[in-house]
């Protein structure tokens, strides 16, 4: 199962609660655990491939901050991570037939082309394999993925969350922790908040920015300048996000963030969990509002962390009381999709200025 690849690791002497936080799985074996450690807590992602990722978490400073959720590693992005996984043994090793099976969610996963299977259609090998391929990670928490995808061979990784200090310094401690010296070469750490790229009108980014207490924590993009995003326009050719969708008010941004940074034939890989509820997800998917800025729907579909897979529906499932869906098995399901320009295509390639 997806849970796992993950243990805690307390930095201090271990309280009762930290016991039984870590065997929830076993005393609720129905329930699931979608959030993993927090800034006394460590997370240790153990890789089939890599060996193990020792990932500490951020303690952010102020209320404004802490609703962002960078403090936690979600299921969505340890799904990311064992994709990307998936996709690399995918690439190494394949049936007579041309079927390659995957390692960590089980099933039929895709072929060698990149064609999509009935029962695999969220595992594209030509969207999850990063080899040599330009990574950005949006929304990164811990960097889980990027990490994952320096060490799969991608060719150039930026790893980026809100411009908080301490959430960034967080980030340069896990990538310093996890990679090689020459791994490292190809790996950055930037500041960047969703929606703050040239082009996006001075009034609009002075409305939508999130307003943070005193000390200077949380500094937005304005107060950082655009000085990362301005040279990236259609620079990646993956984009990788993990739970960001449920905040409905920065759907557009994200959008824009997406929008700007892809590459012409790139993809963006977005996975979210429905704990926080499907309505606050779905807006994120439709198609007018992605078209708007170029975008579209590749592929997209529901797992769970045991590997079942069903098709992806906007509207609640009904399957609790008063039609609605029920909380402890919503919280179960993730959506994974693919989104890529209209046409797969927008001029040139993106190469910096």
């Amino acid at each position: 199962m997806l849970t796992d690849r993950i243990t805690l690791s307390p930095t201090a002497d271990p309280e009762p609660e930290d016991y039984l936080s870590t065997s929830l799985g076993v005393i609720f074996p129905d329930d699931i655990t979608n959030q993993h450690g927090d800034s006394s807590t460590p997370v240790i992602y153990t890789s089939p491939t890599f060996g193990k990722i020792f990932l500490s978490l951020a303690d952010p400073v102020g209320e404004g901050s802490r609703r962002l959720f960078a403090q936690y590693l979600w299921n969505a992005g340890v799904f990311v991570a064992v994709g990307l996984e998936d996709a690399l043994a995918t690439s190494s090793s394949s049936s007579g037939d041309g079927v390659r099976s995957g390692t960590g969610m089980g099933g039929e996963m895709g072929t060698g082309t990149g064609a999509r299977t009935e029962r695999g259609r969220w595992m594209q090998k030509d969207a999850w394999d990063v080899r040599s391929e330009t990574v950005l990670e949006l929304g990164a928490g811990t960097g889980l993925a990027g990490i994952i995808a320096a060490k799969a061979g991608a060719k150039e990784v930026f790893i980026t969350d809100y411009p908080a200090e301490e959430v960034l310094a967080n980030l340069s401690v896990n990538v310093e922790r996890n990679l090689s010296p020459e791994e490292q070469k190809r790996c950055y750490v930037k500041g960047h908040e969703w929606g703050f790229v040239p082009g996006f009108d001075d009034a609009q980014a002075e409305e939508q920015k999130v307003v943070h207490g005193s000390k200077g924590e949380g500094k937005s993009q304005t107060a950082h300048g655009m000085d990362f995003p301005k040279y990236y326009a259609k620079h990646f050719s993956r984009l990788l996000l993990a739970d960001t969708l449920w905040m409905p008010a920065q759907h557009a941004n994200l959008h824009r963030s997406i929008s700007y940074f892809l590459s012409a034939n790139g993809y963006a890989i977005v996975v979210a969990g429905f704990h926080t509820g499907r309505a606050k997800m779905a807006p994120f998917f439709d198609a007018q509002a992605l078209a708007a800025v170029g975008l579209e729907v590749e592929s997209i579909v529901e797992k769970d962390p045991t590997g079942r897979e069903r098709e992806w529906k906007s509207a609640e499932r009904g399957n609790g009381e008063e039609g609605r869906e029920n909380l402890s098995e919503r919280k179960r399901w993730l959506v994974i999709a693919v989104l890529r320009r209209v046409g797969g295509q927008d001029g040139d390639e993106g190469e910096r200025e």
